[in-house]
């Protein structure tokens, strides 16, 4: 995946998981404002990520994912290495 798309990735597949408009999703959405973010659905999430950028991510990279900004920061980080 090219750095540029990793916002509008991220803002897809949580629309998709959590079935919420895109447009409520903001970097500051964190999974304790959304009742359909638990952990399972957090893990689907993950899934879907490592399928999009084709790379597996950490146990420490995935704890890390507690809002939006932090899981767009993550993945640009592990994307430019």
């Amino acid at each position: 995946m090219e750095l540029s798309k990793v916002d509008e990735t991220v803002t897809q597949l949580l629309g998709e998981v959590l079935q919420m408009p895109t447009t409520q999703i903001t970097d500051e959405l964190t999974m304790s404002e959304v009742e359909t973010w638990d952990s399972l659905t957090h893990m689907e999430f993950i899934a879907m990520l490592e399928t999009s950028i084709n790379t597996p991510l950490t146990f420490e990279e995935i704890v890390a994912m507690k809002n939006v900004r932090a899981i767009k920061q993550i993945l640009r980080a592990k994307l430019a290495n």
